[in-house]
């Protein structure tokens, strides 16, 4: 038994809303998933900075005990430290670019999925079997 054209389209039509009712739930999974990769990126260096902080910040107070205790001087010690600090401050500002550029791709990574294993490449690598045919992983 035929169908008739308006059965016909009317499946046609079922199966395309279907289609793009799946493929935008896809897209707004995969939105959330991006964006889940970004705050746990962004909170890990967060972290990973306060806690750098933190130790640089304890290291330079001994160092300025430390040398203020050399030179008689715990003002003298605090001074050397203060001018580290602002040489450290000027080696940053000297190298912003690579540093937001590392950031820029750090955040760029994360949104693209780059560091997914399965999305690691667009194309399929292609292996030739003794019979001469490709296999496509």
């Amino acid at each position: 038994m035929e169908k008739n054209l308006g059965q016909i389209f009317n499946e046609l039509k079922e199966d395309l809303t279907t289609y793009v009712e799946l493929k935008f739930e896809f897209l707004k999974l995969s939105t959330f998933e991006r964006a889940g990769k970004v705050i746990s990126v962004l909170s890990y260096v967060l972290v990973i900075l306060i806690l750098a902080l933190l130790a640089t910040v304890f290291l330079f107070v001994a160092l300025g005990i430390q040398l203020g205790e050399w030179l008689n001087s715990y003002s003298g010690g605090f001074a050397i430290v203060g001018g580290l600090y602002l040489l450290a401050i000027g080696f940053l500002m000297l190298g912003k670019k690579g540093f937001t550029t590392k950031v820029t791709n750090l955040v760029i990574g994360a949104l693209d999925g780059a560091d997914d294993d399965t999305h690691k490449d667009t194309e399929y690598a292609k292996e030739t079997d003794s019979t001469g045919e490709v296999e496509i992983e």
